[in-house]
């Protein structure tokens, strides 16, 4: 039997030839509300699909806490219609300063958005942590936050933490690829209740070209010039 020697196809190489599946493991794209929801949605989807994984982590916590505060600020508007007291963002301001706020009716409107006691916590336990971790590039705690079978599967690195030099390379091998699926699927889950006890609609009277970008992405259109 003779074995073929594996050639490094270089990165866009990679890319190329990840395409296909990459694409399949996506979640399905968030209904279309305005620019400054779902083009950052799409920015870390396609920032997957081009091996930019630590990117697309990076901004998929920005873009939970830019909407938990918006959905918090105007449950009504969106858009260009969202309406934006600036002492009621001062108070809005932070992901932490909504989860964690005391003030009762602060927190029944968001028991109203996000439905279950289930998802708080997961945007308290997981949403809060995620987003702090990757905007401070603080390595050691996303491993220590994110290095479980839960978020890595069989490539736990788990029993490694604190022992393994070679820990720090872990982030750019498999570690953020298989965090930043798992983050896109839970973060399409929690976006979708998020906004659906919104009164949101389609605000594309002035974005018609990147609604059309937007779809265009998840239809996979002019996929074959990239291969």
């Amino acid at each position: 039997m003779k074995f073929k020697k594996a050639i490094y196809p270089g990165y866009l190489g990679r890319i190329s030839q990840n395409l296909d599946r990459s694409f399949k493991e996506l979640p399905e794209p968030l209904k279309w509300y305005e620019p400054s929801i779902n083009m950052p949605f799409l920015e870390a989807c396609s920032n997957y699909i081009f091996m930019n994984y630590y990117s697309s982590c990076q901004i998929i916590g920005l873009l939970l806490e830019h909407s938990l505060k918006m959905a918090m600020i105007d449950t009504i508007n969106n858009g260009q219609y969202r309406r934006i007291d600036e002492n009621i963002k001062k108070k809005y301001y932070t992901m932490g300063q909504i989860l964690e706020s005391k003030d009762e009716k602060l927190k029944a409107q968001m028991k109203y958005l996000l439905e279950k006691e289930e998802n708080i916590n997961w945007w308290l336990k997981t949403a809060k942590p995620f987003r702090n971790a990757f905007s401070h590039m603080d390595i050691t705690q996303i491993f220590e936050l994110f290095a479980s079978e839960a978020y890595q599967g069989e490539y736990t690195i788990e029993a490694e933490l604190g022992t393994n030099p070679k820990q720090w390379g872990h982030l750019w091998h498999r570690f953020a690829e298989n965090l930043a699926l798992k983050m896109l699927k839970e973060t399409k889950k929690q976006l979708t209740i998020l906004f659906d006890n919104t009164e949101w609609i389609d605000d594309s009277s002035e974005w018609e070209i990147q609604k059309k970008e937007y779809y265009s992405f998840f239809n996979k259109e002019g996929i074959e010039y990239l291969i």
